[in-house]
């Protein structure tokens, strides 16, 4: 996502807003957005990490902490 940030603030689709930066990771997450392959080498694929994370409960845990 990183590298993928930084290739996009080079041209119009400047990312560095949060919140287009959080609605680009949100979407990508939900298979609404497709991430480029070149920014998806070596990653593994945890989908459980990911449901988990993404989870409401889980954002509340981590507010309540």
């Amino acid at each position: 996502m990183q590298y993928s940030h930084y290739a996009c603030a080079q041209i119009d689709k400047d990312l560095h807003s949060m919140w287009k930066f959080g609605k680009r990771l949100f979407d990508i997450f939900l298979g609404r957005e497709l991430v480029e392959k070149k920014f998806l080498k070596s990653l593994p694929d945890w989908k459980l990490l990911d449901n988990v994370t993404n989870a409401d409960w889980s954002r509340l845990g981590w507010i309540a902490i």
